[in-house]
């Protein structure tokens, strides 16, 4: 009897202990679901990835952020990117040893949610050839204007550089289409109007050279007598439109087509468009043009100028470049969605210089092998072109 009572009251211990056991259980499951009101866990960060900085600033300066943009990757495999318009709260970036007044190298702290990336800057003097910069070319004689052919030699100070060079405007590189300077053999400029020289010195493990302008105007003084008149028509006129050129002389005369590149400057500065020697010339670029007329025996003459603008339909489809950044070799690939018939052209931006042509980059892809800015502009005729937002090439 007393051996059933003490196995009674044995199990209603168990049991007690048991239940108490399993509502512990329980409620420990609905703090660890949504304990405190919460919702899910926020998964944690795996990696930040912070790229698009301006690395490099001239003396004076103010540090920015420029094209920032800050890649978070969360450990459930989601990311998030952000630009410096929209920044995460949390995300500080501390610049305090930045000196926009001295020229040196500077380290730029981002930190966000207890992950601390440190990231190099440049403040550089622009008058001045940066430590492992090739030295800028020099022409001699010098750029100006002269009354006879003249034969412009290019050089620079830095040891076993090469020099290439080109006469359509376009920034050189160091290969077809741009021209290889060679020791010995000048340029020879016989043309009257104006040559422009466009040169810069590359050398392996150096960042290219300073790109040199050299503008040389000829004009030969001819006999007794003066030419006729010579005008083009229309006087404006849209990319792509046929332009003519009347001359009103008897005299047996030849044509050279020029684009004005600083029409408002006291003395213009004017290049020859390559090929154009005929009385009619069809613009693929809006600016100011005009027509160099010469006979033998007489001073040559120039028409009016025909200011030439973009059509004003813009080209409906998007261009894009990927990837968006990487080191000197990447290959950038350009995209038009588009169904039009369009042109390519891959512009570059070095240090504190615009954009400016690549010789010879006219397809879709381009690799890319100086350190910079890339982009593409796009064209059809009819329509206004289109340019890409920049891709930055950097080590």
């Amino acid at each position: 009897m007393e051996r059933r009572i003490f196995m009674k009251k044995f199990s209603t211990l168990f049991c007690g202990i048991a239940l108490a056991a399993m509502m512990v259980t329980m409620a420990l499951a609905v703090i660890g679901c949504g304990g405190g009101g919460g919702g899910s866990k926020k998964p944690s960060i795996v990696s930040i990835t912070v790229d698009g900085f301006k690395e490099e600033f001239n003396l004076g300066e103010t540090f920015s952020l420029g094209g920032l943009r800050v890649a978070v990757l969360f450990s459930d495999g989601s990311e998030e990117v952000y630009t410096a318009a929209n920044l995460p709260s949390g995300l500080t970036i501390n610049s305090d040893a930045y000196k926009p007044n001295e020229e040196g190298t500077y380290s730029i702290v981002v930190s966000f949610q207890g992950q601390t990336r440190s990231y190099t800057v440049r403040v550089v003097d622009p008058a001045t050839v940066a430590p492992g910069q090739v030295a800028a070319v020099t022409a001699n004689p010098p750029a100006g204007d002269f009354t006879a052919s003249q034969n412009v030699t290019l050089s620079s100070s830095t040891a076993g550089a090469e020099i290439w060079y080109t006469i359509d405007g376009s920034i050189p590189v160091n290969a077809a289409p741009s021209i290889r300077f060679v020791s010995g053999t000048p340029i020879s400029i016989t043309a009257e109007g104006t040559t422009l020289i466009t040169a810069r010195a590359f050398k392996a493990d150096m960042d290219a050279g300073p790109v040199l302008e050299a503008a040389y105007t000829i004009t030969i003084t001819g006999g007794s007598g003066g030419l006729g008149t010579v005008s083009i028509t229309p006087t404006s006129a849209t990319v792509g439109t046929d332009l003519t050129a009347v001359y009103t002389g008897s005299e047996t005369v030849t044509w050279q087509w020029q684009r004005v590149l600083t029409p408002d400057a006291p003395r213009p500065l004017v290049t020859n468009i390559p090929d154009a020697t005929s009385n009619t010339h069809t613009p693929e670029f809006a600016g100011h043009y005009q027509v160099r007329v010469s006979a033998t025996g007489f001073t040559s003459i120039t028409s009016n100028l025909v200011v030439v603008s973009n059509a004003t339909t813009v080209l409906p489809g998007t261009v894009s470049i990927t990837p968006a950044s990487g080191p000197p070799g990447t290959v950038f690939v350009a995209t038009y969605s588009g169904t039009e018939t369009v042109t390519w052209q891959w512009q570059l931006a070095q240090r504190d210089e615009t954009f400016r042509d690549i010789s010879g980059a006219t397809n879709p892809a381009i690799v890319a092998t100086q350190l910079g800015s890339y982009r593409v502009v796009v064209s059809a005729l009819g329509f206004e072109p289109k340019i890409s937002d920049p891709v930055l090439v950097r080590r």
